[in-house]
């Protein structure tokens, strides 16, 4: 080879050598993160600190700060920051539309980086919160046995904003007592009927009726539109509390309605557990054109095609009645109170059978199930109550796969307790907007009908602008005698679980100490795993107490996004109560999250049997 040749390629290398091996890489572009986040949950007008670092801005030029809903979503002091260095975020003096905020840090360098956080926005409550006219139902699947036993309570209550009782109307069925269409006494008339409503949505309620019944509950508002409700005063119950639509007329109840109840044989209570559930037709002009009644009495199920009649149309408190022929010579009717045209809280009326329930619109349903959702189902089974819940993924020609479950039976201690079983199951519609659900869950191997809602209805809070319809379940085989319901996951990652949460737990205890619990309250979730300030009431055969305070925790399940695991620890009252032994102040929970307002909760020990749900509040 040339020596000079070499010589040159040598001084080629070394030249490349000592420009580093290669080109120099770009300028790297700009970035924003919240250093300093805000809180999960913010009180209407609290204030709290944030920061933003900003990375690789060549002029330092730090970040202006922005909200969303505009003009509704608060304000930053100052609106403008260098990278890392703090600002003051207040609230809103009024809750947005929502609920919630989100806070934006946008680079002033380069307006297209920026970063973001919601903050859920919480109000507070008073007298002038509940306002209006309200539909209640109550329901005890085990009750008091020395009262009521099984019971359904219905009715409708009108309240100023000032502490007042305008009126209303209440019924009773149970196995013991009934008393329908009594009417509630007006303060004004009678003192005793009043209520009183905290700061946090917490509340008391106390009504007269013109038959003498003084009845007593306690509630807490989610919302100015809706409650989670027990009574109080020895005879154990919960439910929901609505705010009604008003204007009331039989045109309103027109098109398909899916419905469901559940109770008990009135020949022979409390043994043969009953449930109920179907489709009817109206025309709005007061006739049931068409339907179908579905049943499983004590594990025997039939299916009846029906017509019948809205025979008393709904009066000034949404109260209606209709009745239905599923053969010759034989009827089944039903009292309703309208919660809007597509809700209406019902109960039999005939002394034929004692249940209660739900009838919700169909309107755009479709024949399938498609999509994420979140379950609940709850019967009698051979050893008392028995309550599942979970998440799973329908693909919308049949099958069901990739769920997670949990389940509980029984209703004394030890309970048995099935936890994080997988999900899996087919399904098929023979029928417009019926169809069958074969499930293999926690609880074991289940059939089910199943009838379409509505997908603009929101089955927990029918005045949710949260909706999703879902579906509304019978189960048609002999090992679990209940109802259910399907709700499509709004959210498909989980959401933080932030805020106050207003929430109901249900007990119902086995035949052998045969008193039911119930419980309502609120608490503080920080949004970091911790549930924080909470109080809560509850029933159970002699009388109501305040339990207070409660705590909990939570924590994302990573194998099962959607699913929460955690605890809940209420101190033993005075007395005790039978949702755990005395000695027991902690139970184990699983958290399904609807969205992220909305989570079903189940008990996964074996010290009782508990099921419910948590909603975050939405107070104005």
């Amino acid at each position: 080879m040339n020596k000079n040749l070499s010589l040159l390629a040598i001084g080629i290398v070394a030249a490349i050598s000592g420009c580093g091996g290669g080109s120099s890489p770009g300028p790297q572009s700009v970035s924003v993160t919240l250093s300093t986040m805000p809180p999960a949950w913010l009180a209407t007008a609290g204030t709290a600190s944030v920061a933003a670092t900003v990375q690789n801005d060549p002029a330092t030029r730090g970040v202006n700060w922005s909200c969303t809903p505009a003009t509704a979503c608060g304000a930053f002091s100052p609106t403008s920051t260098p990278s890392s260095s703090m600002t003051t975020y207040t609230a809103p003096a009024t809750v947005p539309t929502g609920g919630s905020v989100t806070i934006v840090a946008t680079s002033l360098t380069d307006a297209s980086k920026s970063a973001s956080a919601v903050v859920v926005i919480s109000g507070t409550a008073s007298n002038t919160t509940l306002k209006g006219q309200y539909a209640f139902l109550i329901r005890a699947p085990t009750g008091n046995s020395a009262d009521r036993g099984t019971t359904t309570f219905a009715g409708s209550v009108n309240v100023d904003g000032n502490g007042n009782i305008l009126g209303g109307m209440e019924d009773i069925v149970s196995t013991i007592y009934r008393d329908q269409g009594d009417p509630i006494l007006a303060t004004s008339v009678d003192p005793v009927s009043s209520y009183a409503v905290d700061s946090s949505g917490h509340g008391t309620m106390t009504i007269h009726t013109q038959n003498g019944e003084t009845l007593s509950f306690s509630f807490v508002l989610t919302s100015a539109s809706h409650a989670v409700i027990i009574e109080t005063g020895g005879s154990p119950g919960s439910g929901t509390l609505d705010l009604q639509s008003g204007n009331f007329a039989t045109s309103q109840i027109v098109g398909g309605y899916s419905f469901t109840v559940e109770g008990v044989d009135t020949a022979i209570p409390p043994t043969a557990k009953v449930a109920f559930g179907g489709v009817f037709s109206s025309d709005g002009q007061g006739n049931i054109t068409g339907g179908t009644l579905d049943t499983n009495i004590g594990g025997t199920v039939t299916s009846q095609a029906f017509t019948g009649s809205l025979y008393q149309a709904p009066d000034p408190n949404g109260r209606g009645r209709f009745t239905v022929v599923p053969m010759p010579g034989i009827t089944r009717s039903f009292t309703f109170y309208m919660i809007s045209s597509k809700v209406l809280r019902l109960f039999e009326d005939d002394n034929v059978d004692l249940t209660g329930g739900s009838a919700y619109a169909q309107g755009a349903a479709a024949a399938t199930l498609s999509g994420k959702f979140v379950f609940e189902h709850s019967g009698w089974s051979s050893t008392g109550r028995a309550v599942a819940a979970g998440q799973l993924t329908a693909d919308g020609v049949g099958s069901i796969s990739g769920g997670v479950s949990d389940a509980n039976v029984g209703g004394a201690a030890p309970t048995t307790p099935s936890v994080a079983q997988a999900v899996n199951g087919t399904f098929a519609f023979n029928k417009s907007l019926e169809g069958t659900l074969n499930l293999t869950d926690a609880a074991g191997n289940s059939t089910f009908n199943v009838y379409m809602v509505d997908p603009s209805l929101n089955v927990l809070d029918p005045s949710s602008s949260n909706s999703g319809g879902g579906a509304l379940l019978l189960q048609t085989d002999a090992n679990i005698i209940g109802t259910g319901r399907f709700i499509p996951q709004i959210s498909s990652t989980p959401a933080a679980i932030a805020g106050n949460q207003g929430l109901n737990l249900e007990n119902s205890i086995a035949a052998s100490t045969p008193n039911e619990l119930d419980l309502v309250g609120v608490v503080t979730s920080d949004g970091s795993g911790n549930l924080i300030n909470g109080v809560a009431d509850f029933d159970q055969s002699t009388s109501a107490n305040t339990v207070g305070p409660f705590t909990g925790t939570f924590a994302a399940d990573a194998a099962h996004p959607g699913r929460f695991t955690g605890s809940f620890n209420i101190p033993t009252p005075t007395g005790g109560y039978p949702f755990i032994p005395p000695s027991v102040t902690t139970f184990n929970i699983s958290f399904y999250q609807v969205s992220g307002t909305q989570i079903l909760l189940i008990q996964t020990d074996n010290t009782a049997n508990v099921s419910g749900y948590l909603l975050q509040q939405r107070l104005p």
